[in-house]
């Protein structure tokens, strides 16, 4: 975020470290609306994240969008 970018895309698979509620309010402050951020988390199986899902709340907190992508339906033939 100090390189003031517009657009922030961050991509995991939100195992450990996730963030506290305290490093979330850190970030929105920081940010204060300036830089959306959105956030593509990679799982195996079906999105069973709970809405209060650290990747979701970063996002709806900074504007961006969240997406699950279950990488068992990756396709090896691109």
């Amino acid at each position: 975020l100090s390189q003031k970018p517009d657009v922030l895309f961050l991509l995991t698979d939100a195992d450990i470290p996730r963030l506290s509620a305290p490093e979330l309010e850190r970030l929105r402050k920081q940010n204060s609306g300036k830089c959306q951020i959105h956030t593509i988390e990679f799982g195996k199986g079906g999105d069973l994240t709970q809405d209060n899902n650290f990747l979701k709340k970063l996002a709806r907190q900074n504007g961006g969008q969240h997406r699950y992508r279950d990488v068992t339906r990756f396709s090896g033939d691109n």
